[in-house]
């Protein structure tokens, strides 16, 4: 959503593989052995970020966010 002012607001996008709270070996082996045998080789991940980036400074205005400050992390 856009500032009070009307201006646009900063976006971040943040990819991450989940929470890791949890220190429990159980909880962490199903997500670990999907990872090393992921449906979607690479560099299928590193293209979709980059989609996902992009659809975002794409629809910036419309959601009020500032494209020209867009940062990715994660």
């Amino acid at each position: 959503m856009a500032a009070n002012d009307g201006d646009t607001v900063p976006v971040h996008v943040n990819f991450h593989g989940g929470g890791y709270v949890m220190p429990l070996t159980e909880t962490d082996d199903p997500g670990c052995r999907y990872l090393v045998a992921p449906k979607h080789h690479f560099p299928d991940a590193p293209h979709q970020a980059y989609e996902v980036g992009e659809w975002v400074a794409e629809h910036a205005a419309q959601y009020g966010w500032d494209a020209h400050r867009l940062t990715v992390g994660g």
